[in-house]
Order: C-alpha cells, then structure tokens, then sequence
C-alpha cells in the first residue's frame, strides 16, 4: 500500500511506512522503502529518523543491508570519511564476508582514494570467489585510473593482466569490454597494436 500511495502522496505513504514497521510483527522493508524516499527527495530528517529506528534491529541478517543503505547515504553526502568508517568496522566485525570487503572498495572508489581501493581489490582477487560484477567494474574503473596516474605506462603489465583477468569473469558484459576499450586507448605501448584493438573493440561494442 506504502509503495502505491507513494506515486501520489507522499506524506501519506511515509505515515503508512512507518505504522507497518510499528506493528507487533515489524516490517523491516518498510524502513528500506522510507529510507529510498528520504534518499530521492534529499529529506535528511526522514533519512535520521529512519536510521534511528535501524539502529535498533537485532536481526543480523539485514545488518549488510543497513551498511549498505548508511555507505550509500554518507557517500552522497560527501561525508567519505563517516563512510569507510562504517564499513571498516563491519569489514574488522565480520572479516569473512566478501560484501563486506567490496563495500569498503566502492567506498574508496568514491572518495577517489584509488590506491587504496586498488588494494582492497587485490586483496578481494586473491581471497575470494564471490565477487560479483559491480566489484569487477569497480575495479576496471581503478586500473584505469592507475594507468592515468602513472602517465599511461605499465612498466610491469600488471594493471593490463589484472583487466583481462576482470574480464574473463564476465565476459559477456559489454560494459567491461567497452571499459577495457578505453584502458587500451590509454596504453602506452610502442608498435600501436593496442590502439588498433581498442579501435576494432568499439566496433563492437557500439
């Protein structure tokens, strides 16, 4: 009913929101809802009153679902810092959950803390199989900016090693291969083979 009335009236959907979470049998997706209207309407009074009634939910498992929604938040506020402190403790709280781990690279990522992302990322490929596609992505934005960091020079091959070895994870994802397109426009080699792939790529994928 909340979602509904939320296309028409909003202040009647948020009343609606949270009387379900005040039942006996709380609805926690209420909060989630209350919370994404707080986010698209930039009411950072709802957004408070919503993460103060998360603050009290024993059940652990939302308890990623409610870092994810206070990363996203303080991201969008700039407020970086807050942020990676959030996750940091929950990455030291529950250090087996890869989530955890790929939160923390998206948060730096955001900050533009890339070396320290690259880091977390290198840590992720080498400790789990359970990164999903968003991480990989993550990380082909911050080989990217690796190579620019370093004057388009690889000297190692490891950040191009490290791309193709994203891709071969999805390989069906256009988007990867499209990103992968312009890290090898970017690449400083000396006979232009890469140039000419890039180009044969965007062919492609366009």
């Amino acid at each position: 009913m909340g979602m509904a009335m939320s296309k028409y009236n909003i202040q009647e959907a948020i009343s609606c929101f949270f009387k379900s979470f005040q039942c006996k049998v709380k609805c926690i997706q209420s909060l989630f809802a209350l919370c994404s209207i707080g986010l698209l309407k930039s009411d950072k009074a709802l957004i408070s009153a919503v993460f103060k009634e998360l603050d009290t939910i024993s059940d652990l498992k939302y308890r990623f679902d409610i870092l994810k929604l206070k990363s996203v938040y303080y991201c969008l506020e700039k407020d970086f810092d807050k942020a990676i402190r959030w996750v940091s403790k929950y990455v030291h709280e529950y250090p087996a959950e890869t989530r955890g781990w790929i939160e923390l690279c998206l948060c730096l990522k955001r900050s533009k803390n890339y070396d320290l992302a690259l880091l977390i990322g290198k840590i992720i490929f080498a400790t789990s199989s359970q990164a999903n596609l968003i991480f990989y992505e993550c990380v082909q934005y911050l080989l990217l900016q690796k190579l620019i960091q370093n004057k388009y020079k690889d000297p190692s091959g490891y950040l191009l090693k490290m791309f193709q070895t994203t891709l071969h994870m999805f390989p069906d994802n256009i988007a990867s291969w499209s990103s992968f397109s312009k890290f090898l426009k970017n690449y400083d080699e000396k006979d232009g083979e890469f140039e000419l792939v890039s180009t044969q790529l965007e062919k492609i994928v366009t």
